[in-house]
């Protein structure tokens, strides 16, 4: 079982205190899972957080956290790495990934709104045949998805409390309003384990594409996405 930061902590210590225990405090916030607020006669009045967090809150303030990469290459490889991998059991964290996490995160999203939308996955309404193979249900893309990622955090393969966050950017695919934007509006710092859910997203809608239209068939989207989007900053 996957070992996964707690959910954010949060610690109040008087002035005096984080005068002469500063550099333990700094360690507590350095990896973005604890905010600890600084009192001064019980209020509070400033906080210590780590970096990556204060960076998140900034950018957010500035017009986004994500940045839009130059180019997706490197996500459709982390994509095509999970592919390969086995179904049935997690990939691996993304490890010597010398990228920055921002950048990741917002390639899988860029990725995720256009293959929900696709006319591969009709549209993000796939159909659902019966046993005589005629269409008895339609069910949405999000919906398929989400389930298998409730599954897999039933079973402890991935963090639970990350699924709100990824559930809403799924559906705000579906719904085409952005999930760029919505990840924009959550003002937390994206971490390791929350790139790795994004990416487990993309590997089972690829799955649902091949599983509908072939395999081989959403790599193919994938670099028809890539070079589009490749012309689109030249």
């Amino acid at each position: 079982m996957h070992e996964f930061s707690s959910p954010i902590q949060h610690q109040e210590v008087g002035v005096r205190f984080a005068r002469t225990h500063l550099p333990e405090l700094l360690s507590s916030v350095l990896h973005g899972d604890r905010v600890v607020y600084i009192t001064r006669h019980g209020r509070r009045v400033a906080a210590l957080v780590g970096a990556d967090t204060a960076h998140t809150i900034l950018a957010s303030q500035d017009g986004g956290i994500l940045e839009i990469p130059d180019g997706l290459a490197d996500a459709v490889k982390i994509v095509e790495l999970f592919l390969i991998g086995d179904a049935s059991k997690p990939a691996p964290l993304l490890r010597g990934i010398d990228s920055n996490l921002r950048k990741i995160a917002c390639a899988a999203l860029l990725l995720a709104e256009y293959l929900i939308a696709h006319e591969a996955l009709y549209r993000g309404d796939v159909p659902i045949a019966g046993d005589s193979g005629e269409v008895v249900n339609k069910r949405t893309v999000a919906e398929i998805v989400l389930r298998g990622l409730h599954e897999m955090s039933k079973n402890g393969f991935l963090d639970p409390s990350l699924l709100p966050i990824i559930a809403g950017g799924i559906w705000a695919a579906q719904a085409r309003v952005g999930a760029v934007k919505y990840r924009e509006a959550i003002p937390l710092a994206i971490t390791p384990h929350e790139v790795y859910m994004w990416y487990i997203v993309l590997r089972d809608v690829c799955m649902l594409i091949n599983a509908y239209r072939g395999d081989g068939v959403a790599e193919g989207i994938l670099y028809e996405f890539e070079e589009i989007f490749r012309r689109s900053k030249n």
